[in-house]
């Protein structure tokens, strides 16, 4: 029996709505240079049949090394306490999602094994 990957979608939710709030001045530039890195890596993603492969969420680790990079650039920022309060709580908030899920998943596959 193949081992599902657990998804991390609603923390990377936070990751990406932290980094929103954070950088919105620099938004535009951020969503042409992303439709850009679309326009040229959209192929990429998809099978010969024209179905796209799973790509999305990342690896666990990668949400792990995000969010926790995020919380300390945005706590060691310049900006005023009321700026950097919301990014940094919920990179944090995303960090505690994904302990919650990765001790989740293996607490079940222990019972798993126990039974």
């Amino acid at each position: 029996m193949a081992v599902r990957r657990p998804r991390n979608t609603p923390a990377w939710a936070l990751v990406v709505a932290a980094s929103a709030l954070a950088w919105h001045a620099w938004m535009p530039a951020a969503l042409v240079v992303g439709f850009l890195a679309w326009l040229a890596l959209h192929r990429r993603f998809e099978t010969p049949s024209g179905r796209w492969r799973r790509a999305w969420p990342p690896p666990p680790a990668l949400l792990l090394l995000t969010a926790a990079l995020g919380a300390v650039l945005y706590a060691r920022a310049t900006w005023p306490v009321e700026a950097a309060f919301l990014p940094v709580g919920l990179n944090v908030l995303a960090l505690i999602l994904v302990g919650r899920t990765a001790w989740l998943a293996r607490h079940s596959l222990r019972q798993r094994r126990l039974t």
